[in-house]
């Protein structure tokens, strides 16, 4: 908001002179930044209008698909981020600043773990699914690319906490308008673009049930922590609202590894909030119990969450062998006998361990893009295409230096945040409780190219910079 107001002024105040672009872009840089963050904070609403208008019955076989949205926003990414890199450097040349490696720890490892992307790609074949991804999950190489080298390197060269909160708010509006459509298509009337939504587990403009899950997770996580950041009254009523929406949202949508890492993001945001303020955060805890409250109650009306409760615990059996009986899972169509472990969390530990078998054979540079897909779904025992965890992917598709590295390099945020906690702002915090909060449902999960963006969109953002402008 600060930066937004010094052009209004700069422009008011040299309204009779000729505008020099130059000055005002050096000055002015991290608004270059800011432009690819907003354009895909707010791309759930823009499909969700590209459908009404397009009239698309389905989301990616329809004339306006997900996947050419965020398309446009990467290659648009790009183009910003390396222009905002350049002012950015020249900002520092001119204050005799020297670009310190020291300073930038993440980055370093996010750039090794390019390399071995590209590595990979080279060494596996430049394949359909390499270049373009495949038609479900479209995520390219120039996908993974974009994660590191846009969307986190935009992030983490804003400075600006006005603009962080800009950020943000575009976030939770967005997640807004997509909520209410969301409940207006399940109670009042159903919407036309989203009859392929399954009726028990609403997905809006995602492909699937879970991947809305996760942008619920991200809404109520950021909703907390704007709660416990903020003194206006107006805004933590728009966050306690945001929140309870989308607690209860995702009671109906059954996520339940989403449930488990609000949790656990609850849990980091009281405790972060306590050793920062050096006091006991009761503005986090009253946002933990209205999470509590919401989601017990409408688990009353929505028993599938119940039922998600009790499956975990007896995964939680069958993992540590107390269940060893053998059972067919009726949903593979191979019929593949799996152990009773291998079935739980929706078959995720046969394929936690069937990946680490793959990434035992390529350890270095792994198989490519997508290059267990076929073996997988063979060897698992629900067809899925990949391990439903994210670092397991990143080293099965890149190798293990390539999941190493990025695994340090995300620790390494958070290192450089406890350094700094000192000068650490309002909407950095948010960002960095978003930021772990993804990171811990990654065990779950798998990268989506509408859905791992916010991470890195967060994570950039949460890292703290010296030189900071306050709200």
């Amino acid at each position: 908001m600060d930066k937004i107001k010094q052009i209004s002024n700069y422009i008011r105040n040299n309204k009779d002179k000729p505008i020099n672009v130059k000055e005002l872009l050096l000055n002015h840089y991290e608004i270059i930044l800011t432009i690819p963050l907003l354009a895909f904070m707010i791309s759930p609403v823009y499909q969700f209008l590209g459908n009404l208008l397009f009239d698309s019955d389905y989301p990616f076989g329809g004339f306006y698909t997900y996947g050419y949205t965020v398309d446009y926003v990467i290659y648009m990414s790009f183009f910003f981020s390396l222009a905002g890199t350049i002012l950015y450097l020249i900002n520092l040349r001119k204050a005799h600043n020297k670009l310190r490696v020291s300073d930038n720890i993440p980055l370093v490892f996010f750039v090794v773990v390019c390399l071995f992307i590209i590595a990979s790609t080279c060494i596996n074949g430049f394949t359909a699914a390499a270049l373009h991804g495949d038609q479900y999950r479209d995520e390219s190489i120039f996908s993974f690319l974009s994660y590191f080298l846009a969307f986190y390197l935009c992030g983490s060269l804003i400075k600006s906490d006005g603009i962080k909160k800009l950020i943000i708010y575009a976030f939770i509006i967005s997640n807004l308008i997509i909520d209410i459509a969301c409940l207006f298509n399940e109670y009042i009337r159903p919407i036309k673009i989203w009859e392929y939504s399954d009726k028990d587990a609403p997905s809006a403009v995602f492909y699937q049930f879970n991947h809305y899950g996760y942008f619920l997770m991200l809404a109520i996580i950021v909703s907390a922590a704007v709660f416990v950041i903020e003194k206006s009254i107006k805004s933590r009523i728009l966050a306690c609202f945001a929140l309870a929406l989308n607690s209860f949202i995702l009671s109906m949508n059954t996520t339940f590894g989403c449930f488990l890492s609000c949790l656990v993001g609850m849990l980091f945001l009281i405790i972060a909030d306590s050793i920062l303020k050096k006091r006991l955060s009761f503005a986090a805890m009253a946002m933990f119990a209205l999470f509590i409250a919401v989601t017990y109650v409408s688990g009353l009306f929505y028993h599938s969450f119940f039922n998600e409760l009790k499956l975990f615990f007896t995964d939680i059996k069958s993992v540590m062998g107390t269940l060893s009986e053998k059972v067919i899972d009726v949903t593979n169509e191979n019929k593949v006998a799996v152990s009773s472990a291998d079935s739980a969390g929706t078959g995720r530990w046969g394929l936690w361990r069937n990946t680490i078998n793959y990434i035992r054979e390529r350890p270095l540079f792994g198989w490519g893009i997508e290059g267990i897909a076929n073996r997988l779904a063979v060897d698992s025992a629900n067809l899925n295409t990949r391990p439903h965890n994210e670092y397991l992917q990143y080293a099965a598709f890149f190798g293990i230096p390539a999941a190493a590295a990025y695994i340090i390099g995300c620790v390494s945020v958070f290192i450089h945040n406890w350094r700094k906690r000192r000068i650490v702002t309002g909407y950095t915090f948010v960002c960095i409780a978003a930021s772990f909060t993804y990171l811990f449902s990654a065990v779950f999960g798998n990268t989506m190219f509408y859905t791992a963006p916010f991470l890195f969109v967060f994570l950039g953002l949460s890292f703290q910079r010296d030189k900071t402008t306050q709200k």
